[in-house]
């Protein structure tokens, strides 16, 4: 496998040496930082590398920066760049500490640029860091990684955005070997920052056919889609990122989150669904109970499937009782109370009110057509003018149409003519 690797990291380094301009090949005269080497392999790497870096393709410029060093040892900016790509601990430590030896030595914008290890996290680190690239930038204008980084780190986008724009025309003009890419995408993020949205998009459409075979190029017009919330067009240029190269960390974790941003959502909208299900079928159950109150045979009728089947409190052999037999039994209370109101609740201490819930088993069943009702029925006896009082609990079944298809309920069918009875 190493020497595999070996072979196709010797390949890639002929081929970037074949492309190179003769600006690349040879090292330019300057206060540039002296990031070069005399060794031929080494140098194809550092620059293969900080073309990488700067296309934020990090994963596979970790790779070059750190073989450029097996080539050559005393490179300090393989060490620099290395430890800006290494988390916190001894690996980090390590390329510091060879970055500082290293570098002595080395020109004064060399120097500076190790300085930045000292540069620390905190107040205005923006500002901290842009005082050492105008620094850098006053020495050696013409360095284009210093260009690059002394314009991002300006005070606002806007003189962010005018500072790049003149890097790019520098590039373009003389192809420098660090090409246009980069400064397309930085215009492409700081543009969609501002909200000058078809500009950002103008900008990473340049960047896709500037860098086609990169896979960052991809992976920022999908932070493009994903920010205007398209997570269709994201996840389609996320994979297109992936497809070129599969440990591409920022796709793979962003097409991470939009599935499960999808995955909430759906589930969000399934809940809802069931709420608004679930609401409706509890208007029908109210409209039900007001037809009692109405005295609308009719309209509680209509509330039921023509095929609805009811299971009545008393016992008739466990027989379920058709559409008519429901007529029956409505029709007896109708004829024989008046002022027929439900108090709906379970009756307990520090009762809401609620009298109705999804499902019917524990744990819930996740069923909106499935209603339990708990109440207290209070009807007046039409012949002896009796008022009685009676706790209910109703099981009702609905059908996607919202009609009841199914209805059971419990109550003291004696208790009731036990209240009429009493003297």
């Amino acid at each position: 496998m190493r020497k595999l690797f070996f072979t196709l990291l010797m390949i890639s380094i002929f081929a970037v040496s074949c492309t190179q301009s003769d600006t690349a090949s040879q090292v330019p005269e300057g206060e540039y930082i002296q990031w070069r080497s005399e060794n031929e392999t080494a140098d194809a790497l550092v620059l293969k590398g900080l073309f990488l870096y700067m296309n934020v393709e990090q994963e596979m410029a970790y790779t070059y920066f750190k073989s450029s060093l097996d080539f050559d040892s005393t490179l300090f900016g393989s060490h620099v760049m290395l430890a800006r790509m290494s988390p916190a601990g001894e690996v980090r430590d390590m390329h510091q500490k060879k970055a500082r030896e290293l570098v002595k030595g080395k020109n004064e914008n060399s120097n500076l640029f190790v300085s930045f290890f000292d540069v620390l996290p905190g107040d205005d680190l923006k500002a901290r860091r842009h005082k050492v690239w105008s620094k850098m930038y006053e020495i050696e204008p013409d360095g284009r990684f210093i260009h690059y980084y002394y314009a991002i780190t300006k005070p606002t986008l806007e003189e962010g955005i005018s500072e790049l724009e003149v890097l790019l025309e520098k590039q373009k003009n003389d192809n420098n070997f660090l090409g246009v890419g980069h400064i397309l995408n930085r215009l492409g993020y700081f543009n969609d920052a501002l909200g000058n949205k078809a500009k950002a998009k103008n900008y990473l459409d340049q960047y896709i056919k500037a860098y086609p075979d990169g896979y960052n190029p991809y992976d920022s017009m999908g932070d493009y889609y994903s920010n205007e919330k398209d997570y269709e067009n994201a996840l389609s240029y996320y994979q297109k990122s992936l497809d070129r190269y599969p440990a591409n960390r920022s796709s793979i974790k962003n097409i991470r989150e939009i599935n499960d941003l999808k995955a909430d959502k759906e589930e969000s909208a399934a809940k809802q669904k069931n709420q608004d299900t679930f609401d409706r079928n509890v208007s029908t159950i109210k409209t039900w109970i007001k037809g009692f109150a109405d005295k609308d045979l009719e309209a509680q009728i209509s509330l039921y499937a023509d095929t609805a089947k009811w299971s009545p409190p008393d016992y008739n052999g466990n027989v379920m009782v058709g559409l008519k037999g429901i007529r029956d039994i409505l029709s007896f209370y109708h004829n024989n109370f008046d002022d027929i109101t439900f108090q709906e609740g379970v009756g307990l201490p520090d009762d809401d009110g609620s009298g109705f819930y999804a499902g019917s088993y524990y744990p819930d069943l996740d069923n909106p057509n499935a209603v339990r009702v708990y109440g207290t029925w209070t009807p007046t006896h039409k012949e002896t003018g009796k008022k009685v009082s009676n706790k209910w609990y109703g099981l009702i079944i609905f059908n996607e149409d919202g009609k009841i298809s199914y209805f059971s309920d419990w109550y003291d069918v004696n208790g009731i003519q036990v209240q009429i009875e009493a003297e």
